[in-house]
């Protein structure tokens, strides 16, 4: 059956009389190897690999098919063509979400960065009035070991922070 279907799509596409492109999926079956290798070879090296994408994960049919329809389109691909700007489409958009992920991560550790440096400024201003208070004695004072602690501690968060990688 395979060998039949893949010899009448290798008819259809060396007749020339339908572009690759403009070649209705319904019916097809993308799943077989023969039938989208034969789609392929008649398309664009550019088209191969979105068609690929397509068959694998966003044709209905696919065992590893994504749930929905690509895009936030609602109608499936009629078309070879359709499927591979579909693809294209999603891809553009996908990348695009992924990179605004990485720069919104990338604020919010500034910003988490900006508010520890706000609060070791303000602790290094206390201890600099507890200094100006007590002088040399602040250092063994509870207030002292305190500041001293908690300095520490957002030293050690600060160095985590930015060690950090933004994926």
């Amino acid at each position: 059956m395979r060998v039949i279907a893949g010899a009448m799509l290798a008819a259809l596409l060396a007749g020339c009389s339908t572009p690759p492109r403009d070649i209705s999926i319904e019916g097809l079956n993308l799943a077989d190897g023969t039938t989208l290798i034969a789609l392929q070879n008649a398309l664009p090296a550019d088209d191969r690999a979105a068609l690929g994408t397509y068959a694998l994960l966003h044709w209905p049919k696919s065992k590893f098919y994504c749930g929905e329809p690509i895009g936030g389109r609602q109608a499936l691909a009629a078309t070879v063509g359709e499927a591979i700007d579909q693809t294209r489409a999603y891809e553009v958009k996908l990348a695009r979400e992924q990179a605004n992920a990485r720069t919104t991560a990338a604020l919010s550790n500034k910003a988490e960065e900006t508010m520890l440096i706000n609060r070791m400024e303000q602790l290094v201003f206390e201890r600099d009035m507890l200094y100006g208070r007590m002088g040399p004695a602040a250092d063994a004072s509870p207030d002292g070991r305190d500041i001293k602690q908690r300095l520490a501690i957002m030293r050690a968060e600060l160095a985590e922070l930015r060690g950090r990688s933004v994926p």
